[in-house]
């Protein structure tokens, strides 16, 4: 098993610890959880969530060092697989780097080609997909929205290789 970089192991605590915080605001808030009948976010949302949000962090271009996408999806696919579906198959792996990607380029395009008024919507169902409550799908748009615009570019060139 390859040994991730010290950028990727770097990414990955900055990644677990907004996992975390997100997660933290969804159990705090609990009269908007029961509003929406059940908790605000699961799991797998909060990832989804995260996943999006990262496809629209800004890199440093001038950074010494470096991450290769490929390494982006392949620890979002060790976080997914050892978190939410701990059986896949190596198809399912093949095929869930596939959706990463896929999701990864359409929240790209949503951001840069969708009116403003819609971008929150669009990528919260991109986040969420056939999520059916609205409220969920303005709250992770708005998130994912509010975490491209507050957080800082990461300090590390991002190198797109895939």
């Amino acid at each position: 098993m390859e040994i991730p970089s010290e950028a990727v192991r770097e990414f990955y605590l900055f990644r677990r610890h907004l996992m975390d915080v997100m997660r933290e605001e969804r159990d705090s808030n609990r009269e908007l959880a029961e509003f929406l009948g059940g908790e605000v976010f699961s799991f797998e949302q909060v990832f989804w969530i995260d996943f999006v949000s990262v496809a629209l962090c800004t890199w440093d271009h001038n950074a010494e060092d470096e991450i290769r996408l490929s390494e982006i999806f392949k620890l979002y696919l060790t976080i997914y697989r050892g978190e939410i579906l701990k059986n896949m198959s190596f198809e399912d792996e093949l095929s869930f780097l596939n959706v990463l990607r896929e999701k990864y380029d359409e929240a790209n395009r949503i951001f840069h080609e969708a009116e403003e008024s819609k971008a929150a919507w669009q990528l919260g169902q991109l986040a969420l997909g056939e999520e059916i409550i609205v409220m969920r799908l303005i709250l992770a748009g708005k998130h994912i929205l509010s975490h491209m615009i507050n957080c800082p570019p990461m300090p590390l060139r991002l190198v797109k290789d895939v």
